[in-house]
């Protein structure tokens, strides 16, 4: 078999080249895994996963979700820490350097032994440098992709001098380390963006950023006047009593300014609930279609038919509430299925679909939900008897046009974040070329070896 990465070919005059299985073992993970919690050295066998060495970021794994018993160690691959494992299945060939004793299973090989001419952390990076590459060219298989041991074995590794290895190894973590920084504060900004829109969010639907245009105009009709005309409209249309509307339930959200008033969701919006269809995942591949079937978070998939085909304002019925940061509420329009995870909302005359969605996508709703785990539930009541500040008509309006001029500023600055750290990946990859092609340190090929 030809080697496996063989681009390089104006490698310093003094590199050598040399396929992975020529110049070091390579050896492949083993099954079967008897599991249990038998005590060993003092714990149990760590069990090397690959969902492990994907969640640890870093250059060591150090933990595992798992563990072997000792006679299933016997019949697995018992590595020491500081052997050097690569995933060779899935969509990336990652690499790792055990800080524990453990068992890897067959979708890992390792090198066990490393000659004394090779630095470990030389090797970890050009395993890093050429992930992206090998596991895309050379990877087999259908229902689980694997870089089998023999294509690890061919992979053509340029070796310099183990000194220059070492600079390498410090040149590349110095520069990454650069890079870390300034991704970091891209993350930090990131976030500090995302706090900022809530906060945009919350002045918006307590009247803040429309204290100067309420004082400009004061003849508008109040929010109050305008509740009591729909009210009577939707009873006269579906023959209900005075009472016929969920009151609002609790405190409101905040005092409600000067013309302003407070009504439950129940006296604002239709729910359209009883309407959802679940269709869970299997049945809707054999519905493949074109219209967006939407859950608790947005889009979830796609299926054949659908229920709605209007403007609605979709609410988390049943998720994670404590701690949220995403939205509880989203706007969908056109042909569209909704599942039961979410509560829909037909705005009525008295509100905007886009302010009735700003008003919800940060309520303070977790007070509201049921539940004693994680995934709490916001039931149908709790969600329609939720007070509400209702502002005049014309107000929602000019708030809806102020929050999406400045929401549009934050859509703007977060694709320039976004940018910048895919061009910092870029850039990651960069320096490893650099590296490993020999431009990224001075070399000398007369310089003695420490």
């Amino acid at each position: 078999m030809d080697g496996v990465y063989d681009q390089v070919h104006d490698l310093p005059r003094h590199w050598k080249r040399s396929k992975l299985g020529d110049a070091m073992e390579v050896i492949r993970g083993a099954s079967p895994r008897p599991k249990g919690d038998p005590k060993y050295f003092g714990g149990c066998i760590p069990w090397i996963m690959i969902s492990d060495v994907t969640r640890e970021k870093g250059k060591y794994l150090s933990q595992t979700r798992d563990h072997v018993t000792e006679e299933g160690a016997k019949k697995s691959r018992f590595l020491k820490a500081g052997t050097l494992i690569l995933s060779n299945s899935g969509t990336v060939c990652v690499p790792k350097v055990l800080a524990v004793d453990g068992c890897i299973h067959d979708g890992f090989v390792a090198f066990p032994e490393i000659p004394e001419q090779f630095d470990i952390f030389y090797l970890y990076y050009f395993f890093e440098h050429i992930r992206p590459r090998v596991i895309h060219v050379h990877r087999q298989g259908i229902t689980q992709v694997n870089l089998n041991t023999n294509i690890v074995k061919n992979i053509e590794l340029p070796a310099p001098p183990r000194h220059e290895q070492q600079d390498i190894v410090a040149e590349i973590e110095r520069q990454f380390s650069r890079l870390d920084e300034a991704v970091a504060s891209l993350k930090r900004t990131k976030g500090n963006l995302k706090r900022y829109k809530a906060s945009v969010l919350k002045a918006a639907v307590e009247g803040k950023l429309t204290e100067d245009w309420r004082k400009q105009h004061p003849n508008v009709e109040r929010a109050g006047k305008l509740l009591e005309r729909i009210l009577a409209e939707r009873r006269a249309k579906y023959g209900r009593t005075k009472d016929g509307f969920l009151a609002a339930e609790g405190d409101a959200p905040a005092e409600p300014p000067d013309g302003w008033a407070i009504c439950s969701i129940d006296q604002i919006a239709e729910c359209l609930d009883s309407k959802r269809v679940p269709v869970n995942k299997a049945e809707r591949t054999k519905r493949s279609g074109s219209v967006p079937y939407y859950g608790a978070n947005g889009q979830v998939g796609v299926i054949d038919d659908y229920i709605f085909d209007e403007p609605l304002v979709l609410v988390v019925e049943d998720e994670t509430f404590t701690g949220r940061t995403q939205a509880f509420s989203y706007m969908i329009r056109g042909k569209s299925w909704v599942n039961n995870h979410a509560h829909v909302l037909r705005a009525t005359s008295a509100i905007t679909n886009s302010y009735l969605n700003y008003g919800l996508a940060h309520y303070p709703f977790t007070p509201r939900t049921t539940g004693s785990t994680g995934r709490r539930k916001l039931t149908q009541r709790g969600l329609m008897t939720a007070p509400f500040l209702l502002p005049p008509l014309v107000e929602q309006e000019q708030i809806v046009t102020e929050v999406e001029r400045r929401l549009s500023v934050i859509d703007e600055l977060e694709a320039t974040i976004e940018a910048n750290l895919n061009r910092a990946d870029r850039l990651r990859q960069s320096i490893l070329s650099q590296a490993f092609a020999g431009n990224l340190v001075c070399v000398n090929a007369n310089r003695e070896g420490r």
